[in-house]
């Protein structure tokens, strides 16, 4: 014979083939297990199969739209309706796509919120990317003015000045005080 659970909630006998499946975490080991094949979720009346995934990938969350069109049926969405969103590709499907049940406003808002966090953080990232670029930039200008210009060891010789074979001659101002070393003469007497 077949061992029976008691279903999730509603007295109804459920075969143990399908009340076993992969423990959740965090249940007690000896809780009954749902069967899959009874969730609908968020309201539905289990007449649609529902989406759960933009077709990106991402998972969908209930929020309130702004205005625009259901990704699904494209019929108009009114500002503050009710949608499941894709926040990273702006797509999103109405209640005839995709139902769920309007009165659980605390997880919308908790949603809602978790929406608002992930893009403030991801504005405060680009802008440290930002600054950061900016600073690297004005780095390497710093750099670049400090830095000595002669990249090689010949320039050394050709631009230096020898201060031996100069001589300053303190001369009236609008003539040239510098002139050639003479060979070393014996003094007046």
């Amino acid at each position: 014979g077949l061992e029976h659970s008691q279903g999730p909630g509603l007295g109804r006998k459920v075969p143990m083939a399908q009340a076993t499946s992969a423990p959740v975490r965090g249940a007690r080991a000896d809780a009954p297990v749902m069967d899959p094949s009874r969730i609908h979720g968020f309201g539905s009346d289990g007449s649609r199969a529902k989406v759960w995934h933009c077709p990106a990938g991402h998972h969908l969350q209930p929020c309130r739209a702004s205005p625009g069109t259901c990704d699904g049926c494209k019929s108009h969405v009114a500002a503050g309706d009710h949608v499941m969103n894709c926040q990273q590709c702006n797509w999103y499907l109405c209640t005839e796509c995709h139902p769920q049940e309007q009165g659980d406003w605390l997880w919308s808002s908790v949603g809602h919120l978790a929406a608002v966090a992930q893009q403030a953080a991801a504005e405060i990232e680009q802008g440290l990317w930002a600054m950061a670029n900016q600073s690297g930039a004005i780095g390497e200008e710093i750099v670049k003015s400090m830095s000595c210009s002669v990249t090689d060891a010949s320039q050394y010789t050709y631009g230096e000045v020898r201060m031996d074979a100069l001589e300053v001659e303190k001369r009236p101002k609008g003539t040239s005080g510098l002139k050639r070393k003479a060979a070393k003469r014996p003094p007046r007497s």
